[in-house]
């Protein structure tokens, strides 16, 4: 949550009250709220300090992990237009190179075998950073999954439309830089207002008309990845705006605005869109939702309904998964590097996972065919 903008909304709500009195008692209804909020934030500083200097040890050249970190790839012209890459060191020689002219490309594409995922902050639409994510990221990258972590332009610099547009510029970076023009070898994963971009993403390459076959390099914008993972995504938002408004958060959080307002909620509801007469279901990736009954942030009944919409549609390959007791940021921050182990096998490496995290794990292994796996292809998927 950015808390300027929590602050404006605050703002805005009260100059709208028609008497003082009014003004009144919404400025204190609004500073309990807000206080509540400020608090969760606090929370996370233990949270946000050791992701930070995980994040400044990768960059450096002493990091324990056995991760490497190449920071601040561009992928657009905008200012956030810019993602971060985690690979396995034991990955093959040579796959992942810097640029003559710095951190801006990567010479060689990254090789073919080893999974990749493009991973999409949440953040209320209006803020998040790469480094926030460094955990989940580098524990990914030691399972041999090749990790870019993207930021996107927010509001208020922009609305949910072109934040959409800027994700698929970073699919598709992600798809001609790492994964050999192959983007079925990539895998989309989004955590809830990311979830929600990426899901948009894909409802709009699906019903875009394109000349040739989806995923073919002579048009790029028909790019999809192999597979998609929404993790405590909001899916509907009118039906999320009631439940914020019953929450007594809708003037702090920033969606309403972001998306353009009500007018736009139809259009930026993915479980809307679906709906659509023009969507080609056949362009859809496999699609793995997930979602917890602890999370009151985001209710897990939009995963569930999103999910139930898309088996109505016939979607072949689409499955949802919930949990107990999961908060709604738990999905990326309960991260933890891997702990030694002689056994070859991904429960074992895993182990030490919640069972959240090992399911985005095997999903994401599941997604994409033949990858590397760290210790000479010790493990395979089945």
């Amino acid at each position: 949550m950015s808390v300027a903008e929590a602050i404006r909304g605050i703002t805005l709500d009260i100059s709208s009250r028609p008497t003082l009195s009014a003004k009144v008692r919404a400025l204190q209804s609004h500073a309990v709220v807000l206080g509540r909020e400020v608090l969760g934030i606090v929370g996370m500083a233990p949270f946000a300090l050791t992701s930070f200097w995980l994040y400044q040890r990768l960059g450096s050249e002493h990091g324990r992990l056995n991760v490497s970190l190449v920071k601040n790839l561009r992928y657009g012209p905008a200012p956030r237009n810019v993602l971060d890459v985690y690979s396995h060191r034991g990955a093959p020689q040579g796959v992942i190179r810097v640029g003559p002219s710095g951190n801006s490309q990567l010479d060689d594409p990254v090789d073919m075998r080893l999974p990749v995922v493009l991973f999409v902050h949440g953040g209320v639409w209006s803020s998040g950073s790469k480094w926030h994510y460094a955990k989940m990221a580098s524990r990914l990258a030691e399972e041999g999954i090749t990790t870019c972590v993207a930021e996107y332009s927010l509001y208020p610099t922009c609305t949910s439309e072109r934040m959409v547009k800027e994700i698929g510029r970073a699919l598709d970076w992600v798809v001609e830089h790492c994964a050999a023009a192959e983007s079925r070898g990539v895998v989309l994963v989004g955590h809830s207002a990311g979830a929600h971009l990426c899901a948009m993403l894909l409802l709009d390459r699906a019903r875009a008309s394109t000349g040739g076959a989806p995923g073919s390099p002579s048009h790029p914008q028909s790019y999809v990845p192999g597979r998609f993972v929404g993790m405590a995504g909001v899916y509907d938002i009118a039906r999320h705006y009631e439940y914020e408004k019953r929450r007594n958060v809708h003037h702090l959080s920033t969606m309403r605005r972001a998306v353009g307002g009500p007018e736009s909620f139809a259009g930026q509801s993915p479980t809307v869109v679906l709906g659509s007469t023009d969507i080609h279901l056949e362009r859809l990736p496999s699609i793995h939702l997930m979602a917890s009954r602890g999370d009151v942030t985001v209710p897990h009944i939009e995963s569930a309904d999103l999910h139930a919409l898309l088996r109505s549609r016939g979607c072949p390959d689409v499955r949802f998964s919930l949990y107990e007791n999961v908060g709604h940021g738990d999905f990326v921050v309960n991260w933890r590097p891997r702990g030694a182990s002689d056994d070859s096998s991904i429960e074992q490496y895993t182990s030490n996972l919640p069972p959240y995290a090992q399911d985005l794990v095997r999903s994401i292994l599941d997604g994409v065919p033949g990858p590397f796996i760290p210790g000479a292809a010790r493990r395979r998927r089945r």
